[in-house]
């Protein structure tokens, strides 16, 4: 073929093939014009030169063509599926904002306040101390049911609940539950979870968990706005000092199977080892300390999923830190997701 059809040839035999393998996919009209003479083509490293690209199109959609509509929350049939989208998508806004700015991110939940908005204070009016020590302050706080604060007074009474933290390092907001009150006009009752955490003035740091009782109701826009809010309760610690410390990559990065296995995860593995392996979607494998060699220093057995060795780390008095492993083969296709360990006192 490439005596007859080409001719003036300028390439290698790879790229040849390249080019011959896009011609055989031609339709059968275009072949036979193709070889009724000598072609010249321009060699593959040419400008000129391009390979052309096939674009089927289906007679008829797949078979999933149906279940993919369903993936927009807006094309489905349960209501609440779309105004749960919509709030989760305001919900993120908030956290860009606050995490960004501080306190001074409010006006990304200014914005989403009605007109007819009416709230309770966020100042308790009961604040109790659960525990108390060197280290860690705890209060369980609630607040005021009675919304008589306007939009204005309202945000007033926000921006000096965290007026506390110069900055905040996590604002995250989990859309609970969703009420439909009603239709037309939609008009929700929403509970939502908010986790905040930051510097404090006072202390190395101060967390607050609680739960917000928020209505909404569509705008004439399609948009929906806050119209209510209710703070239900809060917990909130303050510590004077850190109190915990990561230090696991520095107990075992000296251990070869440490960031080769147990650093890429399990939403790595599951993409990367045959689906026969059952590697289990959660990943929530276990891990035992105890000292199997009575050396004094406690060892660590860490079971991974399966598909993968679980690993026994000896403890030489560093830390596991040595690269003192072991694999435990047997175990690579079980799925063992505790593991505990008996000193006998064996040596």
């Amino acid at each position: 073929m490439g005596e007859h059809l080409f001719s003036g040839w300028v390439g290698s035999r790879r790229k040849f093939l390249g080019y011959s393998a896009a011609l055989s996919f031609l339709p059968a009209p275009l072949r036979q014009h193709w070889s009724a003479g000598p072609v010249s083509l321009p060699g593959l490293d040419a400008p000129s030169f391009s390979i052309p690209h096939l674009h089927p199109k289906y007679r008829a959609p797949g078979p999933l063509a149906d279940i993919l509509k369903k993936v927009n929350p807006d094309n489905d049939d349960y209501p609440v599926e779309k105004f749960a989208a919509g709030i989760q998508a305001t919900l993120r806004k908030w956290t860009e904002s606050l995490e960004r700015s501080g306190p001074a991110g409010l006006d990304a939940i200014g914005q989403t306040l009605a007109g007819n908005f009416a709230g309770a204070s966020l100042r308790p009016d009961d604040d109790r101390v659960i525990r108390i020590d060197k280290v860690l302050e705890i209060r369980n706080r609630r607040f005021p049911a009675s919304r008589t604060l306007d939009r204005s007074a309202f945000l007033e009474s926000l921006k000096e609940t965290l007026s506390s933290y110069p900055a905040l390092l996590k604002a995250q907001f989990h859309l609970a539950e969703v009420q439909i009150v009603t239709q037309e006009p939609p008009s929700l009752e929403t509970i939502v979870r908010y986790e905040l955490l930051g510097k404090s003035v006072g202390c190395y740091r101060e967390q607050r968990s609680g739960i917000w009782k928020i209505s909404w109701e569509g705008s004439s826009e399609g948009n929906l706005r806050i119209t209510g809010w209710t703070g239900e309760g809060e917990t909130q610690v303050r510590a004077s000092a850190p109190v915990f410390q990561e230090i696991t990559c520095k107990v075992l990065a000296g251990n070869p199977s440490y960031s080769a296995q147990l650093l890429p995860g399990a939403n790595y593995w599951r993409t990367a080892l045959d689906s026969a392996c059952g590697m289990d979607v959660y990943g929530n494998n276990g891990i035992a300390a105890g000292d199997i060699d009575n050396d004094g220093f406690d060892d660590l057995y860490i079971c991974q999923p399966s598909g993968l060795p679980n690993r026994l780390y000896r403890n030489r008095g560093d830390g596991c830190r040595s690269g003192a492993e072991l694999p435990v083969a047997q175990d690579a296709m079980s799925r063992r997701r505790s593991r505990f360990g008996l000193s006998l006192g064996l040596n």
